[in-house]
């Protein structure tokens, strides 16, 4: 996305108040059939509500029904969420991740939640085992976590599947 960046944020309103913004930049519905989000720059999203607002700052994927989320050559940058600054997949959503890069993205605690997985949280609440979520290529450099996961974070079934030549650099959990 270099030549001609296409930059979707959720930036809505003072840029200097994030608590303003979008809570998710990008939403894959459920139900919906597979997409393939490609060459974009997606930043500025500010999950910090309650329950599903509180997940993907930058992209919140769920329920796919059987299709895929293919994201490819993407930048996930400065998103924050109570889970997953960058993305969240969930509840048997499928997902393929392909030469993206997700840095300087935030999972902030709250009261007593909160704070898992800096760029990408993985989750099977509904159904107990989901699909895994594939990563190929990429990269995931200075993510933070409050609690657990500085680049990422799997829970309730969540399963993530690693390939090629992905870099983990920088990233960091259990910081207040």
């Amino acid at each position: 996305p270099s030549a001609h960046v296409t930059v979707l944020s959720g930036e809505l309103g003072d840029a200097a108040d994030a608590s303003d913004n979008a809570y998710h930049v990008l939403v894959a519905p459920v139900g919906g059939a597979g997409a393939t989000l490609d060459g974009f720059v997606v930043e500025g999203g500010h999950a910090d509500g309650r329950a599903i607002d509180g997940l993907g700052g930058g992209l919140l994927a769920r329920q796919t029904k059987g299709s895929t989320l293919v994201v490819r050559d993407v930048v996930f940058r400065a998103n924050r969420a109570a889970h997953g600054g960058a993305c969240a997949v969930r509840d048997l959503a499928r997902a393929r991740f392909e030469r993206v890069v997700f840095s300087d993205n935030r999972a902030d605690a709250r009261a007593r939640d909160g704070g898992a997985g800096g760029a990408l949280f993985v989750s099977a609440l509904r159904g107990g085992r989901a699909d895994a979520v594939n990563i190929t290529d990429c990269v995931f450099e200075r993510n933070v976590a409050a609690r657990y996961g500085g680049a990422a974070y799997l829970d309730y079934g969540g399963r993530l599947a690693i390939a090629g030549a992905t870099n983990f650099s920088r990233n960091l959990a259990g910081v207040h």
